[in-house]
């Protein structure tokens, strides 16, 4: 990758793009299961096995700017890689980190599962070798790592790394359901060693069909009758009714002890906005600390070598887009541990005009800090090599 001075990246943005664009690398065995593009009532929508997911409509600035009318090559953010290249110079961002369309979290839906791994793996080729291509130090593909097995984890995430893929993105705990297992630590370990940034969306099982399994998050009550009498599990009881997103999966990956078995492992959470995690942090020590010991007792839940905390300000990035507030209490998380995006082309981004709202988001913001969060955490993050 050529040497590149960045001035902003997105850390989190997407690619809503019709189906066709690269089902043809589905081997023809399978492409009856995979999504497909259909007319409905003028609009290009995708439709999988699951249902129908439509583009979005979008409104910035001074008026609306159409996102979802017409077809998905005539939307903003749903061509080619040339235009999309022309919308971040419109938008004045060098580059973008991009994640899926949302259709994909679909893909689950296949029931036949060496047809469902062939879709997931048929759409990182052409991310890979069709689209990211024409300018890898600009679209910044993640890999999809299917739901399925420890093994088919690492499988994909190995064929990640030769395609050149920067980061993957895992949608459920790499056994492929919504808990834990120490299996995973397979996949734990391969990841560090070929040095692949692992990231999630937001959080597991995100949008329909994200994972196989979504109950229990833990298994640690000692009967049935307990689990009826706390009425949820202890994790969900003690820790992550103070966090509306990425709460679950941390604590989970803290509790069965994996932030400790492989303190190097770094894992960021995309869009996910910061203002709430100062006092998701604050409830959770507290929460810890007065419960920590009967907790052990009646669910044998395992006692922590750190304060919850520690964990996440070691081993957490967050993805924040418009989110002044949480701007503001970035000192309570770790400067070094945001990443901005723009979510284009999502009702949430601020294209065409991200630079005026780069300025109301940082506005005060000491330079230096102000580069990491938009340009030099992501470049740690996702080893961009060559970039300054």
């Amino acid at each position: 990758m050529a040497t590149k001075e960045y001035r902003a990246i997105s850390a989190d943005s997407h690619l809503e793009i019709s189906a066709d664009r690269w089902t043809h690398r589905v081997p023809d065995k399978y492409r009856h299961l995979a999504p497909r593009t259909v007319e409905i009532e003028g609009a290009s929508d995708t439709f999988s096995q699951a249902g129908v997911q439509r583009n979005q409509g979008h409104v910035v600035g001074d008026g609306p700017v159409s996102m979802g009318v017409g077809t998905f090559d005539n939307n903003s953010g749903g061509g080619p890689p040339e235009q999309r290249l022309e919308e971040q110079d419109i938008d004045g961002i060098d580059a973008e980190v991009l994640y899926p369309a949302t259709y994909v979290n679909m893909f689950r839906q296949i029931q036949d599962e060496d047809a469902y791994r062939s879709v997931i793996h048929a759409y990182n080729l052409w991310l890979a070798e069709e689209y990211c291509s024409v300018a890898p130090d600009r679209l910044i593909g993640v890999g999809l790592i299917p739901t399925t097995s420890v093994r088919g984890a690492i499988q994909e995430m190995e064929e990640c790394a030769r395609l050149g893929f920067k980061g993957i993105a895992l949608n459920a705990h790499p056994n492929g359901n919504m808990y834990p297992t120490p299996e995973d630590d397979e996949f734990w370990a391969e990841s560090l060693r070929i040095n692949m940034p692992v990231s999630v969306h937001v959080q597991f099982g995100f949008g329909p069909g994200g994972s196989k399994e979504k109950t229990p998050l833990f298994k640690y009550a000692k009967t049935p009758e307990v689990v009826q009498e706390s009425r949820r599990d202890p994790v969900n009881r003690f820790i992550t009714p103070f966090s509306p997103y990425a709460g679950r999966e941390i604590v989970q990956l803290m509790f069965a002890g994996v932030f400790d078995r492989f303190p190097e492992l770094q894992i960021y959470f995309a869009e996910t906005n910061i203002g709430w995690i100062p006092n998701w942090l604050e409830r959770m020590d507290a929460q810890y600390e007065k419960n920590h010991d009967w907790a052990e007792q009646l669910f044998d839940l395992p006692h922590l070598q750190r304060r919850p905390s520690d964990y996440v300000r070691d081993q957490v990035s967050w993805g924040v887009g418009y989110n002044p507030v949480g701007v503001s209490m970035r000192h309570y998380i770790g400067v070094d541990k945001i990443l901005w995006y723009t979510d284009f082309p999502h009702p949430a981004s601020d294209w065409p005009n991200s630079a005026m709202w780069l300025r109301e988001n940082f506005v005060d913001v000491p330079e230096d800090e102000r580069y990491k969060m938009i340009v030099g955490n992501v470049v740690k993050f996702f080893h961009l090599e060559g970039a300054r």
